[in-house]
């Protein structure tokens, strides 16, 4: 997963609450491309993640 490329992603996935993960992930899989996935995970450390 991305997120893994991106420490600070990872610690704001961490923590969150089990069900935004769920949200989180459920939207990742709805992801077609690498780039859009890297757009997906930095939406999540810039703040801009509407989970």
């Amino acid at each position: 997963m991305a997120l893994t490329g991106n420490l600070e992603a990872l610690n704001r996935f961490s923590n969150m609450s089990q069900l935004a993960q769920e949200s989180f992930i459920y939207g990742a899989r709805q992801v077609s491309s690498k780039e859009e996935m890297q757009s997906y995970v930095n939406n999540l450390v810039e703040g801009s993640y509407q989970g």
